[in-house]
C-alpha cells in the first residue's frame, strides 16, 4: 500500500472510530442500539470541495458515509477553502470538520503541533487550538519545549506531552483532524 493510501486509510479508520466512540459511546461496542433520548441531532461536516483538494473531499464523504452506518444523521457541505479557514478556523463555526495542516517548514518542528495546535493559551476564537484543548500539565511541558535550549531536555519535554495528550479513553475522544497521527506514537 502507497504512503498515501495509508494515511488516507489510517484518518479515516481513525475518524469514524473516534467519532463512533464520541457520539454514540460504549453502547456501540456493547451491540446495543441507542434509544430514542440518546438521538443526537444532525451533524454538519464541513468538507473542503473537491476541486480545491479531492483527497480530503473523499475523506469527508466517507467518513460521511461510515458515520452514517453508525446511525448518525450527518449532512456534508462542501466548502471553498478561504471559506473553511473563515469559518472553521477562524470563526469555530462547524461540528466538524476535514481539515488538515499542510506540510511547510514552520511545520517541521514539533512545536507548532506541541503549542500551536494544543496549548491552552491558544485556544479561543482566531486561534489553532480549535477543540478548546486545556491541561495545565501538558501546558507546563509545551512550553518548557519552546525554551529549553538542551536537544535532550527539549525532546524529553515533547515526548511528556505526547504521553499527556495521548491515547484517551472512549468517554473523552478529541477530533483527530486537529491532531497529526505521530502525536499518539511513542
Amino acid at each position: 500500500m502507497s504512503p498515501r493510501k495509508y494515511v488516507v486509510t489510517f484518518a479515516v479508520l481513525f475518524l469514524v472510530v473516534v467519532a463512533g466512540c464520541c457520539v454514540l459511546g460504549p453502547m456501540v461496542a456493547a451491540g446495543a442500539e441507542p434509544s430514542a433520548d440518546r438521538k443526537v441531532r444532525k451533524i454538519e461536516l464541513a468538507i473542503q470541495t473537491q476541486g480545491y483538494d479531492p483527497i480530503r473531499h473523499d475523506w469527508g464523504v466517507l467518513i460521511a458515509e461510515q458515520w452514517k452506518k453508525l446511525g448518525i444523521d450527518v449532512e456534508i457541505t462542501p466548502m471553498e477553502n478561504n471559506v473553511m479557514l473563515a469559518e472553521g478556523v477562524r470563526k469555530r463555526n462547524f461540528d466538524a470538520m476535514v481539515f488538515a495542516w499542510a506540510g511547510m517548514p514552520s511545520r517541521i518542528d514539533p512545536d507548532f503541533l506541541i503549542y500551536s495546535i494544543l496549548d491552552s493559551s491558544q485556544a479561543g476564537e482566531g486561534l489553532q487550538n480549535m477543540d478548546g484543548y486545556r491541561n495545565p500539565e501538558y501546558d507546563k511541558w509545551a512550553r518548557l519545549q519552546r525554551v529549553s535550549m538542551n536537544p535532550e531536555e527539549r525532546r524529553k519535554a515533547v515526548f511528556r506531552a505526547q504521553e499527556i495528550f495521548g491515547p484517551r479513553p472512549a468517554g473523552n475522544a478529541r477530533c483527530p483532524c486537529q491532531c497529526d497521527s505521530r502525536l499518539q506514537q511513542r
